[in-house]
């Protein structure tokens, strides 16, 4: 398969993490070993989630991407959060299921966390429903134009004074395309920092924070852009 004959790309990342999913959760966990340092991207932008938006029995967070809940869904359940726990994946909400059935409970009403497998670009909350939004790692994987949409949407499901934390790619490419990344072929896409830099402050966000951040995945240095912007408190909200 070739760039050009990506009809549906959602359905090619779907597709997939179902078949890699398991061969994901490995790879993950090796590139994460850098994770337990201060050093890390990942934990660095959790604990500013924790500091900007603490956990209380209110709380609610949206996720999008989550995989199979390990390390970070985990953590920020154990940090008092409910959360609301979104993956493409239906094998990678199976195994997040299994993960994190500490905080799953027989009653959906005592759950601690949400997991629903769905295409986050048909998601549809209610505005002001959430405090938080995160997504590491995922929002590459929909068509940039998609994207664009995307953040606004996020704008709207985000309570005002909530903040929505995220790392996208750094390079302005329509489509990169991998036929066997770790077993499967997967599809990014990604705007230029400056491009989704002006989208998300005509949308309404305020920044707070951002980054780049080269990372090493597996011998190969990546670029990704870290992001904290803010959806302000106005009179009129």
């Amino acid at each position: 398969m070739s760039e050009t004959d990506i009809v549906d790309p959602i359905a090619l990342v779907k597709e997939g993490y179902d078949k890699i999913a398991l061969d994901y959760l490995a790879w993950a966990e090796e590139s994460n070993t850098a994770d337990n340092t201060t050093n890390s991207p990942r934990l660095k932008y959790l604990e500013k989630l924790y500091e900007l938006a603490p956990a209380q029995n209110t709380t609610r967070l949206l996720e999008l991407g989550c995989a199979t809940g390990l390390p970070w869904t985990q953590k920020m359940l154990e940090k008092g959060y409910q959360i609301t726990a979104v993956d493409l994946s239906e094998r990678q909400i199976q195994l997040a299921r299994e993960n994190l059935k500490r905080w799953i409970s027989a009653n959906p009403a005592e759950n601690s966390v949400d997991l629903v497998s769905a295409d986050m670009m048909k998601l549809a909350y209610s505005n002001y429903t959430f405090d938080a939004v995160v997504a590491f790692f995922s929002i590459i994987h929909v068509p940039r134009d998609m994207q664009l949409v995307l953040l606004e949407n996020i704008y709207n499901w985000l309570k005002p004074g909530g903040y929505f934390i995220c790392n996208l790619a750094t390079m302005d490419v329509p489509v990169i395309y991998d036929p066997n990344w770790i077993g499967a072929p997967m599809y990014w896409s990604s705007w230029s920092c400056s491009k989704i830099r002006e989208h998300l402050s005509s949308v309404g966000f305020v920044f707070v924070d951002d980054e780049v951040i080269v990372e090493n995945e597996h011998g190969a240095e990546i670029e990704f852009w870290w992001f904290v912007v803010q959806k302000p408190i106005t009179k009129q909200e």
